[in-house]
């Protein structure tokens, strides 16, 4: 696990829905799995198929149990993350939970987002991007007229 990043992790993230185990032999608290058949683990196409699309964006975000503020505390705030805990559907494959079934790698816990409120997030920060880059365009066009350039306008 040494070599490892959160991003990696985030890759294997197993679909406990679509993966058969042996719940019986298998302890969770522990992050111990038993295994039937070949793991199913959450890709990006997933996203796209109605049938098997996962209710959530999981990623890692910084975490400061003294800090409300940190990362976790934003995403929880602003976007109504949650962290993945032993309890849910979806395994970040090697972890095994905290004494608060919470999934900690190094500094940042394991978070989930719904997909619905993530897309609109996406939406969000394209609009504000285009928007600061539409700014920048009449600031520099401005600022070349005032200097005496004829530079013509031209529409994003």
């Amino acid at each position: 696990m040494s070599n490892l990043t959160s991003k990696e992790i985030t890759k294997h993230i197993v679909d406990l829905r679509r993966t058969e185990w042996d719940k019986e032999r298998s302890n969770r608290k522990k992050g111990q799995y038993i295994f039937i058949g070949p793991k199913v683990y959450v890709k990006n196409t997933d996203y796209k198929d109605d049938a098997i699309r996962p209710p959530y964006v999981f990623f890692f975000v910084g975490y400061d149990a003294q800090d409300p503020q940190s990362g976790y505390g934003y995403w929880q705030m602003h976007y109504g993350a949650e962290a993945v805990t032993e309890a849910d559907d979806f395994w970040p494959e090697p972890l095994a939970p905290n004494a608060d079934g919470h999934y900690k790698f190094i500094d940042s816990i394991l978070v989930k987002v719904p997909v619905e409120v993530w897309v609109n997030k996406v939406i969000d920060d394209r609009s504000k991007y285009d928007k600061s880059a539409e700014n920048l365009q009449k600031s520099f066009s401005e600022q070349a007229k005032a200097a005496g350039c004829g530079l013509k306008d031209f529409e994003f």
